[in-house]
């Protein structure tokens, strides 16, 4: 990967100063919400800070030798000070997610079938503690138990620091008082803007290459992410719609995850 990843980057290193431009640019403009006198030059500016990110998703899907393919939608997310763009593996469904925001690159994943963490192995534990070498990571944490002992336990064991514990932590507790860890969280990782272009290539690429095998990790037992636009069984007994079974499957993730071993 070392020899790909240092080609790739002295092919695009021309770029680095344009893309600080677009970035700085991009940055005065979300923040600045009270002046829109150039719409058509905004939407200019977001099209090439798309362009820029996907570039480096681009690299970091080329440069690990992996036996997939990759679905890039042409597709991006604004929010305040921020746009996201992601690209998702074919294989096992899963959505890697590059952004601006608040003037940061940032690179994010979900933890995929989140219910096998018990059966990952120390490689897998390793990935997740090399994150802490390439940048700025942390866990963060989705799904919140809705009982009152679930919450009482994350209360007690809450003042820990480690981005391990705290994932560990919230998955015990699910799995014990709620019977289900999905939606656990995702893990992310940034770099600040004073960052230089070459060096969030390649720590990009190497998270990437833990988000990717973590979660590849995950999905030889869980299987690929559901695509709930393709799931059509007979609802009739529930007294649902086709329509509205992705409404039961944000509700009742558990009726379709796979049975506990």
């Amino acid at each position: 990967m070392d020899k790909s990843l240092t080609k790739m980057i002295r092919s695009l290193s021309a770029k680095f100063p344009e893309w600080d431009e677009t970035l700085q640019r991009f940055d005065r403009q979300s923040e600045d919400l009270t002046e829109r006198e150039n719409y058509d030059a905004e939407v200019r500016t977001i099209q090439e800070v798309c362009k820029i990110l996907e570039t480096v998703l681009k690299v970091c899907t080329k440069v690990g030798g992996y036996k997939d393919d990759w679905d890039f939608p042409e597709k991006l997310h604004l929010m305040i000070c921020g746009i996201d763009t992601w690209v998702k593996s074919k294989k096992m469904g899963v959505e890697f997610e590059i952004g601006r925001y608040d003037r940061e690159i940032f690179l994010r994943t979900s933890v995929h079938a989140p219910h096998f963490l018990k059966k990952m192995d120390d490689e897998f534990w390793a990935w997740f503690l090399e994150l802490r070498t390439l940048g700025n990571f942390c866990f963060e944490a989705n799904a919140c138990p809705k009982s009152q002992e679930g919450r009482n336990a994350i209360e007690a064991m809450k003042s820990s620091k480690s981005h391990l514990f705290a994932l560990i932590r919230n998955y015990v507790v699910l799995e014990t008082y709620e019977d289900t860890s999905e939606g656990l969280g995702s893990l992310r990782i940034e770099w600040p803007q004073a960052t230089p272009w070459a060096e969030i290539l390649t720590n990009a690429a190497k998270a990437f290459r833990c988000f990717y095998k973590m979660n590849y990790k995950l999905y030889k037992l869980g299987g690929p992410v559901m695509d709930m636009t393709q799931f059509t069984p007979d609802l009739a007994p529930l007294g649902m719609t086709e329509q509205q079974a992705p409404q039961l499957f944000e509700r009742c993730p558990s009726i379709f995850r796979p049975p506990k071993p």
